[in-house]
C-alpha cells in the first residue's frame, strides 16, 4: 500500500514537473529568443522600398454663417408677453379685491 502511494506521489510530481518545464520554457524561448519562432521572411532586415506619397489637398468651404439674432436669448424665449402679464396681474387684483363694485 505504501508502495503505490509513494509511486503515485512521484510520478504526480514528475508530471507536474514536466509540465511546468514545458510552459516555463516556452515562455522563455518566446521572450529571450523569439527569433527562433519567427519564419525567415520576417527576420529579413533589409528595409523595403516604401511608396512615397502625395497628400491630398481638398478645399473646405464652410457655410455661411447666419446673422444673429441679439433678441433671440434664453430669457426672452422663456418669458412671457406683455398681454399674458398684464392679463395676470388683472386676474390676481381681481382674485385679491374682488371686482369693481361701487356699493
Amino acid at each position: 500500500m505504501a508502495l503505490n502511494r509513494n509511486t503515485g506521489l512521484a510520478l504526480g510530481f514528475g508530471i507536474g514537473i514536466v509540465i511546468a518545464a514545458v510552459f516555463f520554457g516556452t515562455s522563455w524561448m518566446m521572450k529571450n529568443g523569439g527569433n527562433l519562432l519567427k519564419t525567415q521572411a520576417l527576420q529579413n532586415t533589409t528595409p523595403s522600398v516604401i511608396p512615397t506619397t502625395k497628400p491630398i489637398q481638398q478645399i473646405v468651404t464652410a457655410p455661411a454663417t447666419p446673422t444673429a439674432d441679439t433678441n433671440d436669448t434664453i430669457l426672452n424665449r422663456m418669458a412671457p408677453s406683455q398681454d399674458e402679464v398684464i392679463n395676470d396681474i388683472q386676474n390676481n387684483l381681481q382674485e385679491l379685491y374682488g371686482s369693481n363694485k361701487t356699493e
